[in-house]
């Protein structure tokens, strides 16, 4: 799976958030490739207010990360099959979170698709473009046909094998890091939770 068409450059403008303008264009080209969904899909919002845990991060902490960027990895590895409806909430809330991780943190992302018949491999296509244009260190996007047929394997087995050829590319950046105490890995699937009200 290739990345989908570059993003232009942020516009020079103090009142656009360079994050801000790029989840806009993300969204822009979801609404191109899902139309009938274009403002259906839900994008999660958080009522934290982030300067109330200001004070659980000592100064000391603070100049300790700013000074070990390059040591400090967080590695994201997400699986998906047939996703088209959960992609675009995902990748916007991973796209601003991983914004707030890059000044401090070394991220890498591994996607892997396993031949979805729906827009989910284009949605992926424009995500790792947007990834791109966020500066993270290293996107892994690929794809399969692997057989999901649990009449003919063992589903452990089988959800093992896809499992692992998500997090296959991430294996030499995170194990170092977990050696040395300074690595994440977290691993996103397409179990979503969503909260209505009614």
């Amino acid at each position: 799976m290739s990345l989908g068409r570059p993003f232009g450059n942020v516009p020079a403008q103090e009142s656009t958030e360079p994050i801000d303008w790029l989840l806009d264009m993300l969204r822009a080209r979801f609404g191109e490739t899902l139309p009938d969904a274009a403002h259906g899909y839900f994008y999660p919002t958080c009522t934290l207010r982030p300067e109330r845990y200001a004070s659980t991060l000592s100064k000391s902490a603070q100049g300790y990360f700013k000074r070990n960027k390059d040591k400090h990895v967080a590695s994201f590895a997400i699986n998906l099959h047939e996703s088209e409806a959960v992609v675009p909430t995902q990748a916007l809330a991973l796209l601003e979170a991983i914004d707030q991780l890059l000044p401090h943190h070394r991220v890498y992302v591994s996607i892997y698709e396993n031949g979805s018949s729906d827009k989910t491999p284009a949605l992926l296509s424009d995500f790792g473009a947007a990834l791109q244009a966020l500066g993270v260190d290293g996107i892994f996007l690929h794809a399969s046909h692997m057989l999901s047929d649990y009449d003919m394997q063992d589903r452990i087995t089988m959800l093992a094998e896809i499992r692992n050829s998500a997090l296959k590319p991430l294996m030499p950046y995170a194990t170092n890091a977990a050696a040395a105490g300074q690595g994440t890995l977290v691993f996103v699937n397409d179990v979503m939770t969503v909260l209505r009200t009614f």
